[in-house]
């Protein structure tokens, strides 16, 4: 089985990663680029790069509703990776909080 190689991908070249969407761009395509995107921000941990990720997680849900419907294995895996992404953004608001008053 061949391995992906997905070194070449971060934060510094994801907008030109993603430049490469265009109209005529298969929808599963556009899904593939935005999964992998979000998977990189996602990766990062910082609160800026969770709310991007979180963001690129709902276009390409919307893009797998639109295309196979809500009850689709698809849209089950990108939902659970949107309540991951939110639940993270959440408890890192919290640590911000704890700081916040602990000085």
């Amino acid at each position: 089985m061949t391995k992906h190689n997905s070194k070449h991908l971060s934060i510094y070249n994801i907008e030109n990663y993603l430049s490469q969407i265009n109209k005529n761009t298969p929808k599963d395509t556009r899904v593939k680029f935005l999964m992998r995107a979000a998977r990189v921000y996602y990766k990062t941990g910082s609160m800026k790069h969770m709310r991007s990720a979180l963001n690129l997680f709902e276009g390409a849900y919307n893009l797998v509703c639109e295309m196979r419907g809500t009850n689709d294995p698809k849209s089950y895996i990108i939902a659970i990776m949107m309540d991951k992404c939110s639940s993270n953004i959440a408890r890192l608001k919290n640590l911000a909080k704890e700081r916040k008053h602990s000085k």
